[in-house]
């Protein structure tokens, strides 16, 4: 995709402690120009999904924007995803590969990779983290666990439909009454992961989505919201690479007896937003289907940053027509007016490099 919209990619590679093996994509700019040292912006995926959704809207893409405007830009790929499915000793196919939770994935996938990119840089504390959905959550966990080194790597994060708590819509909140209950089931006759082969349901796709276009569409509202700000144009693209709640935003419960022996008490910790120093900004729709803007004030409210910043996409703008939902922020029709002109604002005004 990078280079058949003229962009080049290295790929780089990042073992965790626990030994899955991490693909990270490097984006250079074909443009002339910006060749001394530029600042890294590291873009983190949501749940689901992988590095492709800053690059597959083609020029449009957030990845291309920012190399154009001379960042040094890499793309994140957490375990699991096709990118990502590598293990020293497991095979991806193991049921104990699948064995991890957010707060193992924030410890051995974030850490390690921020590090690495201020190592291959030279420019730790002059970091920009952009993040969508479960990408923000990982980096929520880890700024409160541990804010010291992200304050030495982190110049700022921008946290793009920013989840910490939920307050979704009714057939998100029936999801999750379900799908745990199914992946027992599933578990009880031997099926032990699902969308492990991303080519037959594109194939599938690439006869539906044509043909029945309104069947795919009513997918993305679905899992994203109206789809206001949706090209049609994108389907196939969005789809190409797509494979219970307790009010509080705390570490992994695995039920008062084990949260004994990993814990020390019966209830699992909560992180603490308080602890994050780094300037945030958190950038919402009206329209996002799995949180609201009460949750995102909530987040807001107790964040320690001295620079935090909340504000709704698109700004000074509420017609129906424009709003954003929670996949709008890698896709939208008007993403580059709405979200790169407030982003870039903010990255020249406040983020610039250490000892610029």
């Amino acid at each position: 995709m990078a280079e058949r919209n003229g962009y080049e990619t290295k790929e780089h590679t990042v073992v965790s402690e626990d030994g899955y093996i991490l693909k990270l994509f490097r984006v250079t700019s074909s443009q002339k120009g910006n060749s001394g040292k530029k600042q890294p912006v590291y873009l983190e995926h949501g749940i689901l999904l992988d590095s492709d959704i800053w690059t597959f809207i083609g020029h449009r893409s957030l990845a291309y924007s920012l190399a154009d405007d001379g960042y040094d830009v890499w793309l994140g790929n957490q375990r699991g995803n096709p990118y990502s499915r590598g293990h020293k000793t497991l095979k991806y196919t193991d049921g104990k590969y699948w064995d991890f939770n957010l707060d193992t994935a924030m410890t051995n996938d974030i850490r390690p990779v921020l590090k690495y990119i201020a190592d291959e840089t030279g420019m730790g504390g002059s970091i920009i983290y952009a993040g969508h959905s479960k990408g923000n959550t990982l980096m929520f966990m880890y700024a409160s666990e541990y804010p010291e080194e992200a304050e030495s790597l982190l110049k700022g994060i921008f946290a793009l439909s920013p989840i910490a708590y939920m307050e979704p819509q009714l057939h998100i909140k029936l999801g999750y009454t379900v799908l745990p209950t199914l992946g027992k089931y599933l578990k009880a006759f031997g099926i032990k992961s699902v969308f492990l082969h991303p080519k037959i349901v594109q194939r599938f796709l690439l006869f539906i989505c044509p043909n029945f276009p309104h069947i795919c569409e009513f997918i993305v509202y679905l899992a994203s919201g109206k789809p206001a700000q949706f090209k049609p144009d994108d389907l196939l693209n969005f789809f190409g690479h797509f494979p219970v709640t307790t009010g509080k935003f705390r570490k992994f419960d695995y039920g008062r007896r084990k949260n004994a022996k990993v814990y020390g008490q019966n209830e699992p910790p909560e992180y603490d937003l308080g602890k994050i120093k780094v300037p945030a900004y958190l950038l919402y729709g009206k329209n996002d289907i799995y949180t609201s803007e009460k949750a995102i004030k909530r987040i807001y409210d107790e964040l320690g940053s001295e620079k935090k910043i909340l504000l709704k996409i698109p700004e000074d703008n509420d017609e129906e027509k424009y709003q954003f939902n929670h996949n709008d922020f890698f896709y939208a029709r008007n993403i580059t007016t709405f979200l790169y002109t407030v982003m870039r604002k903010f990255m020249q005004d406040d983020l610039q490099p250490n000892g610029e």
